[in-house]
């Protein structure tokens, strides 16, 4: 199945259920649709693994759980992986990569999902696992679509239809298709983009993949109700539904009510959208797929509130804000915030209103400063992928070139002589860029050496002063700066930082404050998030100790724990990103670096 993103600001297909159609439609015909899995319960401990058919299932369940159960997605990918690692099962091990890079999407961690998906494509390469590019290439498209780089996304789209084409996947290839659709939806053409899901109609008619029109029609109501053709709109809802209860899909049927509930509210029919909400809402609850309830709870809020029914209203409000605080997502938190200035703006309850507004404003300004976040991060990967993209196409022409045909014993020796100066040149251009790289690295070392100077004469307290703006209410700003100092102590002298698995809830516990305000003083002085902010304070320490004789007889995976990291991986990744050199080449050369610094001062 060729994942299908959503793209319209409109709430009516869940970006989670669309990314799926390509993964499902690879597998439709191994499982029945609602079928439990069971392999939690029905799998000895003692039973031997006999092949790797069991590696494929894991890798098959592990879609089947994105959406409902998330951590059973991971759970079943995770030991998937491990017993292809045991097996040596290269293809099955791609598979999972991949499916992990899947899961990265659908949970909206791009930095993630990039790094999983370059890695199955590095396998591939390496193994000759051709017939997992397409998939893989598809997800890397998916990611780049996300991150708004489209003509990126577009080649690696071109790349995966082209090898479905080949091997006369037409099914696949028309939801690359489809994916394509979007791009030109995310545009705004979307009369372009309803053009290319039409196509993809046509073949999941002929190939009979009713799930994957199932999917595109969704996403054709999205494309419709931006083009405010809500009548053509409600009919692909409807088709949707019809199709979902066909298949017998619980999740499909109650994503497709609560669609077809939220359509009749924007056109005014508030006692179907209720019916059609409410029949969603029963199914969720059942599925337990908090993920998608929220949205249904907020959209019955305001459904009671156009009708009058202001304490009917309140209750599946607050219900939508326990939920959005279970999912831990500012965006299904917005959700149920809309709820509530719906319902304090019909009773002209304006004060509340506005506190409520307030709040959404932040919880956005978060959301729009993470993604900023995690675009930047972003950039030195996709920079990575587009070098070795061009260096493929050298290499590839290189080939092409060594196989041609000599006619004559002349032209032999003319392409001998060629091709020893291209050698020639070769070795120069890569012994020039490894002078220049080992040059660059000496710089980068250091820059960081004087960097760890500057931090040892730094006292907890050598940060900007908070400017106090003359409107505002000086104790608040008191209060602030105070917060601030506790948290400067609770890092600089407890070393809070090097507890694993910290998170903003407990230290804003251990500061007596709450998350919101903790991250948005973060947020403010620092110009940075939570979780960057944290790996600084442990990065700032692992330099130290990296050159510290006492450390010298310690791991990188030691000192990375040491400073609070859970995984060597994870500290390498923080390090890279934090001062351009790997652990091991800055520990192997920061010495030498600094006696050079010295004997030349």
């Amino acid at each position: 199945m060729n994942p299908i993103v959503s793209f319209s600001p409109v709430r009516y297909i869940s970006p989670n259920t669309v990314v799926l159609i390509f993964l499902l439609s690879l597998f439709v015909h191994n499982f029945q649709y609602g079928q439990e899995t069971t392999w939690l319960t029905q799998q000895k401990e003692d039973s031997p693994v006999q092949d790797s058919g069991l590696v494929d299932h894991f890798y098959r369940q592990a879609f089947q759980y994105f959406q409902s159960d998330p951590d059973t997605s991971r759970l079943l990918l995770e030991k998937g992986l491990e017993l292809a690692d045991q097996l040596r099962y290269h293809k099955g091990r791609i598979n999972i990569l991949s499916g992990f890079g899947y899961y990265g999407i659908v949970r909206g961690d791009y930095s993630y999902a990039l790094q999983y998906l370059n890695q199955a494509l590095d396998e591939a390469d390496l193994y000759g696992v051709e017939i997992a590019k397409g998939s893989i290439r598809n997800g890397l498209g998916l990611v780049y679509t996300e991150l708004t780089e489209y003509p990126q996304a577009l080649g690696f789209y071109q790349q995966a239809y082209d090898q479905f084409l080949a091997a006369g996947d037409s099914g696949r290839a028309g939801s690359i298709l489809a994916n394509i659709g979007v791009i030109h939806c995310k545009q705004m053409n979307y009369r372009k983009g309803i053009g290319y899901f039409e196509k993809v109609l046509q073949i999941a008619e002929k190939t009979g993949n009713t799930y994957q029109r199932l999917q595109v029609l969704g996403v054709m109501a999205n494309a419709y109700e931006s083009l405010q053709e809500h009548q053509q709109a409600e009919i692909c809802f409807k088709e949707v539904l019809r199709i979902a209860r066909e298949l017998n899909i619980p999740l499909e049927i109650g994503l497709s009510c609560g669609n077809l509930g939220k359509a009749c509210f924007m056109n005014g029919r508030i006692d179907e959208a209720i019916r059609y909400t409410r029949e969603a809402v029963d199914i969720l609850e059942k599925l337990d797929a908090q993920h998608f309830l929220v949205s249904n709870y907020a959209n019955l809020a305001k459904c009671y509130a156009a009708k009058g029914r202001f304490d009917i209203a309140g209750e599946w409000a607050r219900k939508a804000e326990a939920t959005a605080g279970k999912v831990g997502s500012f965006e299904k938190e917005s959700w149920a915030l809309e709820a509530f200035i719906d319902l304090h703006e019909k009773q002209h309850n304006y004060k509340d209103a506005n506190a409520f507004l307030h709040e959404l404003l932040v919880i956005k300004d978060s959301i729009y400063s993470s993604e900023q976040k995690d675009k930047i991060a972003e950039l030195e990967t996709k920079f990575n992928v587009k070098q070795k993209e061009q260096e493929i196409k050298l290499l590839t022409k290189d080939k092409e070139i060594n196989q041609l045909e000599i006619s004559s014993k002349r032209q032999t020796i003319r392409y001998l002589v060629a091709g020893l100066l291209l050698l020639v040149l070769f070795a120069a251009l890569l012994f020039s860029l490894y002078r220049k790289t080992k040059q660059s690295n000496r710089e980068l070392i250091r820059k960081n050496l004087e960097l760890m100077k500057k931090e040892e004469n730094m006292q907890p307290d050598d940060s900007p002063d908070i400017l106090i703006h003359p409107e505002s209410d000086r104790y608040l700003e008191a209060k602030r700066e105070s917060l601030l100092g506790e948290f400067k102590q609770l890092m600089h002298h407890q070393r809070f930082y090097r507890q694993p698995g910290i998170t903003l809830e407990r230290v804003a516990e251990q500061l007596n404050s709450n998350r919101t305000y903790l991250s948005g003083m973060i947020n403010s002085h620092f110009q940075t998030n939570f979780s960057t902010l944290i790996n600084r304070y442990r990065i700032m320490e692992a330099r130290r100790l990296l050159i510290n004789p006492v450390y010298r007889n310690y791991t990188i995976e030691s000192i990375a724990k040491e400073v609070g990291f859970i995984s060597k991986s994870v500290f390498n990744e923080a390090f890279k990103r934090e001062t351009g050199l790997t652990p091991s080449y800055f520990q192997q050369h920061a010495p030498q670096v600094e006696l050079l610094a010295d004997s030349f001062n």
